[in-house]
C-alpha cells in the first residue's frame, strides 16, 4: 500500500539503511517481542480503570481528564502495536525464506523524534499505509474549485485528505447503534486539517522573518504537538470507549504482564 520499490513509491517512508539479513532477523525479532510486550501492558494498564471495569459507564468525557488522556494514549499505542506487529512477522518470514531483502521492509512508523510538529507527525511518524488512496480525490476537488495557487492546493489537499481518512475510520461507528459520540473518530481526523494549515502558515510567517530552527523551538513544537493530540484524539477515544472497545479487561490468554502481577500480590 505504500509502493515500496515501485515508481508511486509514496512520500514519508523512514529512511532504509543498509543491513544484512542477519542483523534484519534479529532487530525484526526484537521488535516483535517489543510489541507484544507493549500490547499486554496496554490491556493491564487499561482494567486499572474502575470505569473500564464497570459494567455502568457514563459519557467519557465525564471522567477525569488525565484519566481521558491516559487511557486516548493507551488506546492510540494499542492500535500502533495492533498495525506493528503483523507488519513485523511478515518481515521476518519472508526475509528468512529468501523471498525479499531488508530493504523490502523499512520501518513502518517512523522516528518520535520528527514529530515535533502535528504535520511532521501525521507525515512521518504515524504509518503512510492509506496515503495514496486518500490523496485521490484531492486533484478532482483542486479542479472542481478551480484552486490555482499553492495555498488553495495544500488546503484542499489537507482537507480532502483527513475528511477521507475520517470517513474511513467512521465506517465502522455507522455498523453500531447511533450515539451522541459516533461521530467522534470522523471529528478526530477532521480537526486535523485547519490545525496543520495553521501550522504551515506559522512556520511561513517565521521563515520570512528570519526565525531559524532552534532546540528551545523543537522542543516547544514536541509540548504543542503531544498536547494537541492529547486533546482532540479523545474525541476518537471517547467514541472506542462508549461502544465497548475499551470496555473490558482482556489480557492475552499467555499474558507476561498479568503472571508477574499475580507473582506480586502474592
Amino acid at each position: 500500500m505504500r509502493g515500496i520499490g515501485w515508481n508511486w513509491e509514496v512520500g514519508g517512508i523512514p529512511h532504509r539503511e543498509p543491513q544484512s539479513a542477519g542483523y534484519f532477523l534479529f532487530r525484526t525479532l526484537l521488535r516483535i517481542f517489543g510489541s507484544y510486550f507493549a500490547w499486554d501492558i496496554c490491556k493491564y494498564a487499561m482494567g486499572s480503570f474502575s470505569c473500564v471495569q464497570s459494567t455502568n459507564r457514563g459519557s467519557f468525557f465525564n471522567e477525569p481528564l488525565i484519566n481521558q488522556i491516559i487511557l486516548t494514549w493507551l488506546h492510540q499505542l494499542e492500535a500502533f502495536c495492533f498495525i506493528n506487529l503483523p507488519y513485523q512477522i511478515g518481515a521476518l518470514l519472508t526475509v528468512a525464506a529468501g523471498l525479499q531483502n531488508p530493504s523490502d521492509w523499512p520501518p513502518l512508523f517512523g522516528s518520535l523524534s520528527d514529530g515535533y510538529l502535528v504535520s511532521r507527525a501525521w507525515g512521518r511518524v504515524w504509518h503512510q499505509l492509506l496515503r495514496r488512496p486518500l490523496g485521490m480525490l484531492t486533484p478532482h476537488a483542486q479542479h472542481w474549485l478551480g484552486t490555482t495557487s499553492r495555498s488553495t492546493k495544500r488546503t484542499v489537499s489537507l482537507v480532502c485528505s483527513f475528511m477521507t481518512s475520517g470517513l474511513v475510520h467512521w465506517s465502522g461507528a455507522l455498523n453500531c447503534p447511533w450515539t451522541p459520540s459516533s461521530h467522534g473518530m470522523f471529528t478526530y481526523f477532521i480537526m486535523q486539517a485547519p490545525v496543520v494549515r495553521l501550522e504551515d502558515l506559522i512556520v511561513e510567517w517565521g521563515r520570512r522573518k528570519g526565525i531559524r530552527g532552534s532546540t528551545l523551538l523543537k522542543c516547544f513544537g514536541y509540548l504543542w504537538t503531544i498536547s494537541w493530540i492529547s486533546f482532540s484524539m479523545r474525541y476518537a477515544a471517547r467514541y472506542q470507549f462508549e461502544h465497548g472497545a475499551l470496555s473490558v479487561h482482556e489480557p492475552f490468554k499467555n499474558s507476561l504482564i498479568d503472571f508477574l502481577a499475580s507473582k506480586v500480590k502474592n
